[in-house]
């Protein structure tokens, strides 16, 4: 799966698909709380691999593009503290996950992952206001 998704953004990449003045989050951010939605839902092996991939894309571009975006920001804030709020999520996210699992909130946790998928709208929109 990451060797297609590697492969699938190399050929992105070669296209100039990668516009660094429009980076385009709302797609991508819409794009990953869909394919979140696919991978949780289907029962379909294809619909489950083609969401898989998407999710895989999707969260890689918009991963960089948000970090890009936040270092152009906050230079300061990004090399003190990008590193450790990245870590921080990822050693979270298990707990919060098992734990809503645990709760039988599986479709109360989906919502965040969805929602939480499209906050780099919201950055842009905060900091369009502040310019």
């Amino acid at each position: 799966m990451k060797v297609v998704a590697g492969l699938s953004l190399l050929s992105l990449a070669r296209k100039g698909l990668q516009n660094r003045q429009h980076p385009r989050f709302a797609e991508l951010g819409v794009l990953l709380a869909v394919s979140s939605l696919v991978i949780a839902t289907t029962t379909s092996l294809p619909a489950f691999f083609l969401g898989l991939l998407a999710h895989e894309i999707a969260f890689n571009l918009l991963s960089a593009r948000l970090q890009a975006r936040v270092s152009d920001m906050a230079p300061t804030f990004a090399g003190q503290w990008l590193v450790a709020t990245m870590l921080l999520g990822a050693a979270v996210g298990p707990a919060v996950h098992g734990a809503a699992l645990a709760m039988d909130a599986d479709a109360a946790f989906m919502l965040f992952a969805m929602v939480s998928a499209l906050l780099p709208i919201g950055l842009l929109a905060a900091r369009k206001a502040q310019a």
